[in-house]
């Protein structure tokens, strides 16, 4: 049951010594004195129960006691009562955030903004609220009111200017991450997050050299910093590399084991390994840091089942028998949908090569349009969604999804979207955007999961474990299958990393007539393509078009042997 203010009338003089008395009580909370204040509270209880100031006071209580829940559920009440008192909404907005009702405080900031500027500056509203819209999808203000934060900010501190450089960067605006990521090093000479951060956005941009500087300077001012010695080997071959291998091993061996801070070394000297042909010293490197990664990573796989089961269930033949709606999007966006490694990020630059397409990146446009705007996306709210929504309410989904890629995502044109986890919305897509085209790129299984296994992705948590790699592959595999069997003749092209690699032309020919396009030889291209390249397979899309990573993992078919049980051959059609 919800507290309420008291309805009943109360005199100057009580309400004077309640005042009083709620200004004590907030006193010792400043001081640290939780049981005075909680005792003075209880006291102005005995004169007027549930006065809207001792209520706040009540709330600031919890809230310090970092009892959000109960803090939310004393201080809802004072500010209904207390509408003008900005300062309780802005700590309601504080304590509601940290319940993770993002989407309720996203509804509070605009008032605090718009009736307490002063106030909202003071809360640092512009770098908490920016922070809160990326959470919900609504990237373009969040750039804004983070851009804000940074010109405003005296401090030293460079976490919103990292935030916002990653947002801009994301947004193919590199130039001005950059730039804010500058500005912050200005104020904060000694942070050696900040050459990484620039070094990041430079190697994805193929300028390697300047981004090595970047990092012997992030190097110099923090020479243990793992994460800036991983990257710049990631960038060799460099005079000097040896060294830094070197490095990386001393950092290895004296970090305690199973500590997180084996993880990178144990990626970094496996992959060294490897390129020397020492295949099972360097399987031995990748899974001591995938277990490692493992330990430390929340991964619930019944999320996972549960979301591949859902798609299924929501989309049985018989939905695909209906004629098209006359209120469908005339929008044909092109979706590369699969498993992570399986050679997308090459079909996506020769893509982006053509005239007549934009590279719109691995974006969670479809995700967000099917959880909602302004809803905090999830997989148990994707779920209920695509259980319950009609063809109908799927048509507003597609509308929706073309406002994100016009409005949030800035692409214009045809847009390639390639978020791979796509693969699960295909009746989604096929509903929601009956003009959309579907390509499905696959490749050998085995080769898929070895390149996820050494990769180190930190949000692919099932690629930690040879075991629930496999699980989540059959999943996937399963759910192609379903594709296949409900989905009408001509929604869904295929093709495979292997066809793509060794017979580009004409592969990359067949595709481009399934999206009703012209041929266009720049697609052969693809070390030419410009652009920042967002995904692990950056510095191998930065060659030419080859076939050296075709038939590697055969190097480690012994090793992946566990995987067998789990995956079946892959069709390469």
């Amino acid at each position: 049951m919800k507290t309420k203010a008291s309805s009943r009338k109360i005199s100057n003089n009580k309400r004077r010594q309640l005042n009083q008395i709620a200004q004590q009580a907030l006193l010792h909370i400043n001081d640290g004195k939780i049981l005075a204040a909680a005792t003075l509270c209880d006291k102005a209880d005995d004169i007027f129960k549930n006065f809207p100031e001792i209520m706040y006071a009540r709330g600031m209580i919890a809230a310090f006691q970092e009892d959000y829940p109960t803090s939310c559920k004393w201080l809802e009440p004072a500010c209904a009562a207390m509408p003008k008192r900005f300062d309780c909404l802005a700590n309601l907005a504080s304590s509601m955030s940290l319940c993770d009702r993002k989407e309720e405080t996203a509804a509070i900031f605009p008032r605090i903004m718009e009736k307490a500027p002063d106030l909202f500056e003071r809360m640092n509203g512009h770098a908490v609220f920016g922070d809160l819209l990326i959470d919900l999808g609504e990237y373009q203000q969040a750039m804004k009111l983070l851009g804000q934060a940074v010109a405003r900010t005296n401090s030293k501190d460079a976490d919103t200017a990292i935030k916002a450089s990653g947002l801009y960067n994301e947004f193919g605006k590199p130039d001005v991450a950059v730039s804010l990521l500058e500005k912050a090093q200005t104020t904060a000479p000694t942070d050696p997050r900040i050459p990484y951060e620039i070094a990041t956005i430079l190697i994805k941009q193929n300028r390697n050299e300047e981004a090595r500087a970047l990092l012997k300077k992030a190097l110099a001012i923090k020479p243990g910093f793992i994460d800036a010695l991983f990257l710049l080997i990631k960038t060799g071959p460099y005079q000097g590399m040896e060294d830094d291998l070197a490095k990386m091993r001393e950092i290895y061996r004296q970090a305690p084991p199973e500590s997180s801070h084996r993880i990178l070394p144990a990626f970094a000297l496996g992959d060294a390994e490897d390129k020397e042909g020492h295949y099972p010293e360097a399987f031995d490197y990748w899974s001591e840091g995938n277990r490692i990664h493992r330990n430390h990573t929340g991964y619930n796989e019944q999320d996972q089942e549960s979301i591949h089961q859902a798609a299924i269930e929501a989309f049985p033949a018989p939905r695909f028998l209906h004629e098209t709606s006359e209120n469908c999007s005339s929008a044909s966006p092109i979706f590369i949908v699969g498993m992570p490694r399986c050679g997308s990020t090459l079909l996506e630059r020769a893509l982006s090569r053509h005239p007549m397409l934009t590279d719109a990146g691995e974006i969670d446009a479809l995700g967000q349009s099917i959880a909602g705007r302004m809803r905090l996306r999830s997989n148990q709210l994707v779920i209920e969604n695509l259980k319950t929504l009609d063809d109908e309410a799927l048509l507003g989904v597609g509308r929706e999804y073309i406002r994100r890629i016009r409005n949030e995502y800035q692409v214009e044109g045809t847009a390639v979207d390639k978020s791979l986890g796509n693969y699960l919305f295909i009746g989604a897509i096929a509903k929601a955007l009956p003009n959309a085209h579907i390509i499905h790129i696959q490749r050998e299984p085995m080769a898929s999961c070895l390149s996820m296994f050494q990769a180190n992705f930190d949000n692919v948590h099932y690629s930690f474990n040879l075991d629930e790699l496999g699980r989540q592959y059959a999943r996937y595999q399963k759910l192609m299958q379903h594709w296949r069997n409900v989905l009408p003749q001509g929604v869904m092209f295929e093709t495979s990393y292997e066809n793509l690699v060794s017979n580009t032309e004409a592969e990359l020919r067949r595709i481009l007539e399934y999206c009703g396009l012209e041929w266009h030889p720049d697609c052969l291209a693809t070390h030419k393509a410009t652009g920042s390249v967002n995904t692990a397979s950056l510095f191998q899309v930065r060659q030419p078009i080859h076939q050296k990573s075709v038939a590697r993992w055969k190097h480690y078919e012994e090793q992946l042997a566990p995987l067998r049980k789990y995956i079946k051959a892959s069709s390469n059609s």
